[in-house]
């Protein structure tokens, strides 16, 4: 099945979400990739230090667009200041890019934290690309994402990983939780085909 519908009905379930919402990929990294060639950004905001590939994705699908790191400090043990942060958003980025838990620092903003910031993205349009890959491992799990709220969410976008928490390393598996209707059509235009194999969809 091209569409990988029993997989995304089921990761649906697991979400308390719709099928619709659901996109599977040759793990995490590739999402990051397609979801940066849907929205080319023109100004993006990454909190940093993270992940690499996010600037990789942003470079490779935007060349031209302009990236500003808002630095996460060691001496407030890398939580990001949220006054300071909803006031850099007044620059009208296009995009925000957040790893929670984030990776290498493992610092986790709870849901509501997360709301905030999302409500905050709102107000100037700005898309809230959210990497949950470790959240598993954090006490409530799935429960503490505002990914299944009964909230506007039109501007989140949500990758998760399979690998890790469900310990299928080497199998490539990752899906994205995407709220945007108007993406489906981007994400069945740009994605490759066959991306995900038949023993990860089985797993």
């Amino acid at each position: 099945d091209p569409d990988y519908y029993d997989l995304r009905k089921a990761i649906a379930e697991y979400n308390g979400t719709e099928v619709d919402n659901v996109l599977a990929g040759n793990g995490a990294t590739e999402l990051i990739f397609l979801y940066m060639k849907a929205v080319k950004p023109e100004k993006a905001l990454i909190l940093s230090p993270t992940f690499a590939e996010y600037e990789r994705g942003i470079k490779s699908a935007a060349p031209q667009c302009r990236i500003t790191y808002f630095h996460l400090e060691e001496e407030e043990d890398f939580c990001p200041d949220m006054e300071k942060l909803k006031s850099e958003l007044k620059n009208a980025y296009d995009i925000i890019v957040l790893c929670n838990p984030n990776n290498p620092t493992g610092k986790f903003l709870p849901k509501k934290k997360i709301e905030e910031l999302l409500s905050e993205c709102d107000k100037y349009n700005t898309r809230l690309f959210l990497d949950e890959a470790f959240l598993e491992f954090v006490e409530g799990g799935v429960n503490s994402s505002i990914a299944g709220e009964n909230i506007n969410k039109k501007n989140l976008f949500v990758i998760r990983a399979l690998t890790k928490f469900f310990a299928l390393p080497g199998l490539r598996l990752g899906y994205a939780l995407f709220f945007d209707n108007t993406l489906k059509e981007k994400f069945d235009r740009l994605k490759e085909p066959w991306s995900v194999n038949a023993f990860a969809e089985l797993a």
